[in-house]
């Protein structure tokens, strides 16, 4: 008997404990053991793990693309070793993805999508800003992006994050980053980054 109250004092969290925890985005398993974050994570592209989610949100998002990302496309960038592209997961299911090149002047995303059921969560966001950190911390200087002159919604987020218009044609748009905005968006994303390290 005494065993079994021992067992149940160990297992046993406070509903508090369980709130204050789910509150921040951890699951704890039943046995009150183990905790996980569903914090997504953004990876280097697995090809065997990657590929097939990669093309098959390229067909899908197609009249938002400006070229198709097919099979072999795909399989030249990740050889290419200017190339990255980088994979978000939650929950260790597909969410979306950046392509980019680096030249000797800059980094050109080719490539931004979001699969549908992970939308409006902030995570095409996360790869942008991802790829802007990447590219600061690699002292680069000129930054662009294009799309499709009625991506209203992606010309919305570039915008935000303090690209401005290069140049534009009836179907494509594409637009560079003003590096005095970016710095600053930086500097703020770091302050955040630091805050919630300290608490």
């Amino acid at each position: 008997m005494q065993k079994l109250i021992n067992i149940k004092k160990k297992n046993n969290m406070t509903l508090s404990k369980k709130l204050l925890l789910t509150t921040f985005g951890l699951h704890i398993s039943f046995n009150g053991l183990a905790m996980k974050s569903n914090k997504p994570q953004i990876s280097d592209f697995n090809p065997e793990r990657d590929m097939q989610a990669v093309v098959d949100l390229c067909d899908k998002e197609k009249p938002w693309l400006l070229r198709h990302g097919h099979k072999g496309h795909v399989w030249v960038c990740h050889r290419d070793p200017n190339c990255h592209i980088k994979i978000l997961r939650e929950n260790n299911e597909f969410a979306g993805f950046i392509e980019y090149y680096d030249f000797p002047c800059g980094r050109k995303i080719d490539y931004l999508a979001v699969e549908q059921n992970f939308r409006n969560k902030g995570y095409g966001k996360k790869l942008l800003k991802y790829s802007i950190k990447n590219a600061h911390n690699k002292n680069m200087d000129f930054f662009e992006i294009c799309t499709t002159t009625n991506n209203i919604k992606a010309l919305n987020l570039y915008e935000k994050l303090g690209f401005k218009q290069e140049w534009k044609n009836a179907d494509v748009i594409c637009l560079q980053y003003d590096p005095s905005i970016i710095e600053t968006s930086l500097s703020h994303l770091i302050k955040v980054q630091k805050n919630k390290e300290h608490l």
